[in-house]
């Protein structure tokens, strides 16, 4: 009996933020830059080699270079700049699309193992994200050129 009044007594917990003024929005949105959908994508190429590579016929086979390393300097190189130069810009743009590039021909190649007609093995969240891959890299490409 006293542990319900007790209970009873002690005022809500708050379960979260409550914003009244519907002028006011949280604004989690980013600005999707050339460079950063080049990089986003340059990532997801490479977790996409990992899995076909973890899920291969022949894991005894090495796993293709993406050279990521490389790749992830250069983009905080040049996303770190205040004001980059367009010559710079231009310049990241090119690598990131030549490191897209090399990847997703990697990742072609990691697929023709697979019969016509067989799965490929990845979850679907991450196929779907392989289609639009290349429909990425030939708009910016043609941004670029």
């Amino acid at each position: 009996m006293e542990a319900e009044q007790s209970l009873a007594d002690e005022p809500p917990r708050n379960h979260g933020k409550l914003i009244l003024d519907a002028t006011v929005a949280e604004q989690a949105i980013r600005y999707p830059t050339d460079l950063g959908l080049l990089n986003e994508a340059r990532e997801l190429s490479e977790r996409i080699i990992d899995e076909l590579h973890a899920k291969s016929n022949r894991p005894q086979k090495k796993k293709p270079r993406t050279y990521r390393e490389i790749a992830r300097k250069a983009y905080l190189s040049l996303v770190k700049l205040r004001r980059p130069s367009n010559r710079k810009r231009r310049a990241g743009i090119r690598q990131e699309l030549q490191f897209l590039q090399r990847n997703l021909n990697h990742i072609e190649a990691m697929l023709t193992e697979y019969p016509l007609g067989t799965p490929i093995p990845l979850p679907n969240w991450l196929l779907h994200r392989y289609w639009v891959l290349p429909h990425l890299y030939r708009q910016q490409y043609e941004m670029y050129t």
